[in-house]
């Protein structure tokens, strides 16, 4: 197997360079990073404290599915913010 010169490599990145992504795909690259940025926050900051704080299995697992309302509180928080700046979008 021969390996790609870094030349070839390069070129085939110009070559790509013609093209143009669709401001569809933008948006819904941008909503899915948010989305798993904002998921993994919640396992990190809420869930594995929470885990941790109990010995039992049965407790661990119930405070868990008690901390799905915080992450559907924080849902409900950014969807009304973002609510909001788009009633008062031309004032902002």
């Amino acid at each position: 197997m021969s390996a790609k010169s870094p030349t070839s490599a390069v070129d085939s990145l110009r070559d790509n360079a013609g093209r143009t992504v669709s401001e569809q795909t933008t948006i819904y690259l941008i909503a899915g990073t948010a989305a798993v940025l904002s998921v993994g926050a919640w396992l990190y900051w809420i869930v594995v404290p929470t885990w941790c704080s109990y010995a039992r299995w049965w407790e661990r697992l119930v405070a868990v599915l008690l901390s799905v309302y915080v992450l559907a509180a924080l849902v409900l928080a950014g969807a009304g913010l973002g609510a909001v700046m788009l009633l008062y979008a031309d004032r902002i």
